[in-house]
């Protein structure tokens, strides 16, 4: 008895909560990992490394809760790449609250929420959501109804940032950290950063094989600059797939992920 006591204590104890708003002075209201939603408190030194702001709007609290409960219904389908179930859960949340993102304010307070839980599940036992949340950063980033990206697309026009952001979405856990690194005020993340850099290469993704491989070893289309192959044969083989999209991008026209 008092070793499933302890087990069951343990198992409790590694619930994930993912923090939809703040309600009051360390009161929070959160979403476990079975998609119920509850109050808890918590202590003094917390740190909400730099987002979680009080008094979120209405839609803003709708949005991050659609979004969260999406990744985690998501979560039971066996969908097996959690970056692109972010995005679906993101894409649900703007079909059901699209005038939270139409509002460059209320896009902030969002990814301000979505890096603040990023963070948290990356120091804690919950990473997949930390990867769900980097992923609809980037998305949010992107959107400006002047912009040439569409809407739940990921910006395509720098290289550089587009094969970063292609890292992250393929588990590059390196990547990732530093991701969110530059993101917060606080130095939570700096321990992680440094043993990840220590121990742990930068890692992408074969576009024709799906072989993840440390960068260092694949090469980027000279062409287009976005696309990344683990080897020639591969990159012959992906051409009458990524040609028109290889073309688009050299004339400056963007597509999507």
């Amino acid at each position: 008895m008092k070793g499933q006591a302890r087990k069951a204590k343990a198992k409790k104890s590694n619930t994930a909560l993912v923090i939809i708003n703040s309600v009051g002075q360390n009161k929070w209201n959160v979403i476990d990992d079975r998609g119920r939603i509850g109050i808890v408190s918590g202590d003094s030194t917390f740190c909400n490394h730099g987002g979680l702001p009080h008094d979120m709007p209405t839609v803003c609290v709708q949005f991050i809760t659609a979004f969260y409960k999406s990744i985690i219904q998501l979560s039971y389908t066996g969908e097996a790449n959690v970056a692109i179930r972010g995005l679906d859960a993101l894409q649900t949340a703007f079909e059901k609250f699209p005038e939270a993102v139409t509002n460059e304010n209320y896009r902030e307070i969002m990814k301000k929420n979505m890096i603040s839980n990023g963070v948290a599940s990356l120091l804690g036992p919950s990473w997949y959501m930390a990867l769900s949340c980097a992923a609809a950063i980037m998305v949010i980033d992107s959107y400006d109804p002047s912009s040439p990206i569409s809407p739940g697309n990921i910006d395509e026009r720098d290289a550089k940032h587009y094969l970063t952001c292609m890292d992250i979405i393929c588990g590059c856990h390196r990547s990732m950290v530093k991701y969110f690194v530059k993101q917060i005020p606080c130095k939570c993340l700096d321990e992680l950063y440094s043993q990840d850099k220590a121990n742990c290469p930068k890692i992408s993704a074969c576009t024709n094989c799906k072989m993840r491989e440390e960068r260092r070893n694949m090469f980027v289309c000279t062409g287009c600059e976005r696309t990344i192959y683990c080897s020639k044969a591969c990159q012959l083989e992906d051409v009458p797939n990524h040609k028109e999209s290889c073309k688009a991008w050299q004339n400056g026209r963007y597509t999507c992920l």
